[in-house]
């Protein structure tokens, strides 16, 4: 069964890496924090990331732009759609 969404639960350092990873790769990724303040740092972290990955051709800017679409960051688990959730990582 291939997985199509995934869930970092934590929005830290490895947490960030992990979700960047996984939404580039083209997973919908879940990224939970109960740490509001965190989670918006994350995001905008990540999406800094990619960014600059297009930037120096190291993705091009559509996958950039798909890795920025599959980012779900969320602040309750009632966010996420388990369903589609095939892989759990906490970080």
């Amino acid at each position: 069964m291939p997985i199509n969404a995934t869930l970092v639960i934590g929005s830290g350092t490895m947490g960030r890496g992990i979700a960047q990873v996984a939404a580039t790769a083209g997973l919908t990724t879940y990224v939970f924090d109960a740490n509001a303040a965190q989670l918006a740092a994350a995001q905008a972290d990540i999406e800094k990331s990619v960014t600059k990955l297009a930037e120096k051709q190291k993705i091009t800017a559509e996958q950039a732009a798909a890795a920025r679409r599959n980012l779900k960051p969320c602040n309750s688990l009632d966010e996420i759609q388990w369903g589609g959730v095939g892989i759990a990582i906490e970080a």
